[in-house]
């Protein structure tokens, strides 16, 4: 009984802990995208100002 009770809160933390790893990829990932972006768009406004 002690054993079983012990392996369900270890998956349980263990599900929590995946869960948390899961969101700070998916972050990092969505950061990461961010950031491409901004480059894009300021290379994108410097070439469009070096035109005129």
């Amino acid at each position: 009984m002690i054993v079983v009770l012990t392996i369900s809160k270890l998956s349980a933390w263990h599900r929590t802990l995946l869960v948390d790893i899961h969101k700070s990829i998916i972050a990092s990932i969505e950061s990461y995208e961010h950031i491409w972006f901004s480059i894009q768009r300021m290379k994108m406004f410097l070439q469009t100002s070096s035109c005129y």
